[in-house]
């Protein structure tokens, strides 16, 4: 009988190709009596899958170093705190490309049993189920309502409505009340974000998190 070794050596093995994901050399495997190139590490397609799952967009798969200055400074140990405790939870605001959604997303990576959400996506969802399936809203909101570290990236960035106020008050209510760590992203400050959402939300957010402000330039432009 023909060993493996004897049935592997009698076939030419290719050559190793470059991963799709980290781009480090990943060896061929021995499947069905065949050589296959492979593209990916089975530890990166397993990151990916867990990327995926949590909510985060292919862009952030794989984030730079972040750049620490002094007007994100605050954020950024404040996140890197939050990640060795994520007890109390964190509200980040600041103009657009200043790195909220970034450190954020660190956070989403490091931890378990989390959940990324874009506010603007989920309300658009939950919009999109109106017509008899009310039932479905509750169901997800239920379920982020129950996640262990939950992510609302983009807050206030929605349309303003009566709708929208209710919705992400009952959501983030429930969260305070079960005392669940939340971290919030958001272009606006709290008083600008009670004057689109209301006082209500904006106070549970104030009882629940410690919020920091990011005053850096749009990131985003400087690299035009």
């Amino acid at each position: 009988m023909t060993s493996l070794k004897d049935k592997q050596s009698q076939k030419p093995k290719p050559e190793s190709t470059k991963c799709s994901f980290c781009g480090g050399m990943v060896e061929p495997q021995w499947i069905y009596d065949e050589w296959e190139n492979v593209s990916i590490h089975p530890e990166c397609k397993s990151l990916i899958a867990k990327y995926t799952s949590i909510g985060i967009d292919e862009r952030f798969w794989k984030l730079p170093e972040f750049k620490m200055e002094d007007g994100n400074k605050k954020a950024y140990e404040a996140t890197t705190e939050f990640i060795k405790d994520p007890t109390k939870g964190l509200f980040m605001f600041g103009p657009a490309g200043t790195g909220k959604t970034h450190l954020a997303v660190m956070i989403a990576q490091e931890l378990d049993n989390t959940k990324f959400v874009k506010v603007p996506k989920l309300l658009l969802s939950l919009k999109a189920n109106f017509d008899g399936h009310g039932y479905e809203n509750e169901l997800i909101i239920d379920k982020l309502a129950k996640t262990p570290v939950l992510i609302l990236d983009d807050l206030g960035a929605e349309k303003a409505s009566e709708w929208v106020a209710e919705t992400m008050y009952i959501l983030i209510d429930d969260r305070y009340g079960n005392m669940k760590p939340t971290v919030f992203t958001s272009n606006y400050s709290p008083s600008e974000l009670a004057d689109r959402l209301g006082d209500r939300i904006v106070s549970r957010i104030m009882e629940m998190c410690r919020v920091i402000e990011i005053k850096t330039s749009d990131k985003r432009k400087d690299r035009r």
